[in-house]
């Protein structure tokens, strides 16, 4: 008969975690969401952090795709936003941009995707 050795655990293999900076940002966000009444699940195959759903997914498509921006001052390179509103528009679901405002606040930025520029 063999037995599980137990041993401590440190603290940080929890990270990353709400400890550090990015996340208690994507913590702040998924709050957020949580509060306002939709559901949320992980979107990592979607390229984006989090989908957010307006009821059960068991019942409901994601409306939305939130990518969370860690940093409000880093600038976005045009191709990977570019990309994230194509893969927006080809799942059906709108492109979110969240992040915290200066003043703590959970702040979200939408993309419009269209076809043609006259259109």
């Amino acid at each position: 008969m063999s037995f599980a050795v137990k041993r401590k655990v440190q603290i940080n293999i929890l990270q990353p975690s709400i400890l550090d900076q990015v996340g208690s940002i994507h913590y702040a966000i998924y709050k957020d969401l949580w509060e306002k009444g939709h559901y949320i699940t992980n979107g990592l195959n979607f390229g984006s952090e989090f989908l957010v759903y307006p009821g059960d997914p068991v019942k409901f498509h994601a409306s939305y795709m939130v990518r969370c921006i860690n940093n409000s001052k880093q600038c976005f390179q045009p191709p990977s936003l570019v990309a994230f509103g194509r893969l927006s528009v080809a799942v059906n679901k709108m492109a979110v941009l969240a992040y915290c405002s200066d003043y703590g606040k959970v702040e979200y930025q939408t993309l419009q995707w269209h076809d043609s520029i006259n259109g």
